[in-house]
């Protein structure tokens, strides 16, 4: 868990600094010049679209990286949570403090949920 922090960290900075390069390579595009007038040959021009359109590639692949592991974090933020409730169930009826009640389930539904969670462990 500890090494996805650290890689969405080190993705999150690689995002901030290529925000920064794009604002700087926006800034000095208009430095020095008057309204309207423009210094930068045809050749600078497809030079600065080619480093915006890089720049603006690598955000996207930093973001899409970092929502791959925010999601790989959410699921094993689940898997933490089920085994926490497991443990609270496990006291409480040890404790004698479980409560039973009556309930209509779907026995299809849960036993194809069952099926598709171990047939997937199964495959892997």
């Amino acid at each position: 868990m500890t090494l996805a922090v650290d890689e969405l960290g080190a993705s999150l900075d690689d995002i901030q600094a290529q925000q920064l390069r794009l604002r700087r390579i926006q800034d000095t595009s208009g430095a020095g010049t008057k309204p309207g007038v423009s210094t930068k040959t045809a050749a600078d021009e497809d030079n600065d679209d080619a480093e915006h359109s890089s720049v603006v590639e690598m955000l996207g692949l930093a973001i899409a990286e970092a929502r791959d592991v925010l999601l790989s974090q959410q699921e094993g933020c689940k898997g933490l949570q089920l085994i926490f409730d497991d443990v609270l169930e496990a006291q409480r009826i040890e404790q004698g403090r479980l409560r039973l009640r009556d309930e209509v389930v779907d026995v299809t539904r849960v036993l194809d949920s069952i099926v598709a969670t171990f047939h997937r462990t199964a495959e892997s």
